[in-house]
């Protein structure tokens, strides 16, 4: 995807605010939460798979800002929300997950070593969820429910 993608509301930016790319300078519309849960939902009708990656998260808990971290975990919670609402979930699964821990405990600087939530909703989610019993097996998960169904 490209900007002529975003500025059709085709794709969304990995702040899906769109904040950071008008900070820079870059024309393009600031979406609310919202508005970028209904894209990506929208979008996710033309694949098999759509990945999604969010990290914002990840940087407010680097610099151990709480404000920050409450602000951006309640405006994403109104992305996920939206994007829930939006799928057909007879149709779609929705997979939400971490690589690493890290704005669970602010007070660390760095990655945490704590569990990562593995949160599932829709089609096939009990075939996802009966395979994988650590982080290191959703990936493998994903990709037998693509190639078997």
């Amino acid at each position: 995807f490209d900007f002529e993608d975003l500025r059709k509301e085709q794709c969304i930016y990995h702040d899906f605010t769109n904040r950071e790319l008008i900070r820079k300078g870059f024309n393009v519309k600031e979406f609310t939460a919202e508005k970028a849960g209904k894209i990506l939902a929208r979008v996710s009708e033309d694949f098999d798979f759509l990945l999604y990656e969010y990290f914002k998260t990840d940087r407010a808990g680097h610099k151990q800002d709480l404000v920050k971290a409450t602000d951006l975990l309640l405006e994403l919670e109104k992305f996920i929300l939206t994007v829930l609402k939006s799928i057909t979930l007879s149709e779609t699964l929705l997979i939400i997950t971490s690589d690493h821990g890290n704005i669970e405990d602010i007070s660390v600087k760095t990655h945490t070593k704590n569990p990562v939530p593995l949160m599932v909703w829709g089609a096939q989610k009990e075939k996802l969820i009966e395979n994988v019993d650590s982080i290191l097996e959703v990936t493998p998960g994903i990709l037998h429910l693509l190639i078997r169904g």
